[in-house]
């Protein structure tokens, strides 16, 4: 087993035990891990975040809808039935 931790100047690593570069290798490699997992958990933060805003957007689409009176629904309803219409027609 090679004990020299890339983290170690060349002055530490000559004059520690080989216990004490252990333990600094086995520190340099959990650093690595949490970095590399904090990295990830970042990454999954960012895309819930994404779809946290697409679900306020449509909450908030709905809630707007639900606010209307039931003829304003069905005009709205008709008027894009209408407007698909036309756009097949022409």
């Amino acid at each position: 087993m090679k004990n020299t931790a890339s983290f170690l100047c060349g002055n530490c690593n000559r004059v520690m035990c080989e216990d004490c570069k252990s333990i600094a290798e086995e520190y340099e490699h959990l650093l690595q891990i949490r970095t590399r997992e904090l990295i990830a958990a970042q990454d999954r933060l960012e895309e819930k975040q994404i779809e946290l805003d697409v679900m306020k957007r449509r909450a908030d689409m709905f809630e707007k809808i639900s606010k209307c009176a039931i003829p304003e629904v069905i005009i709205a309803w008709i008027d894009k039935d209408i407007n698909q219409l036309l756009k097949v027609k022409a």
